[in-house]
């Protein structure tokens, strides 16, 4: 078994606190919900030959 030692532990320490300092900015963003409708498109052997966005 490998034991961890500190160059080991430094990348995921290093994201946590990149992902840390963008937090602030992230939170900062509006919402909006949109409404989206998919329809599928098969031919007369139920091949799907399109997919069109209502």
């Amino acid at each position: 078994m490998k034991r961890l030692t500190f160059s080991d532990k430094l990348p995921p320490v290093l994201m946590l606190l990149g992902i840390s300092l963008f937090t602030p900015l992230t939170q900062a963003h509006p919402h909006m919900w949109i409404d989206a409708n998919v329809q599928m498109i098969v031919n007369d052997q139920g091949q799907l030959t399109g997919v069109r966005q209502t």
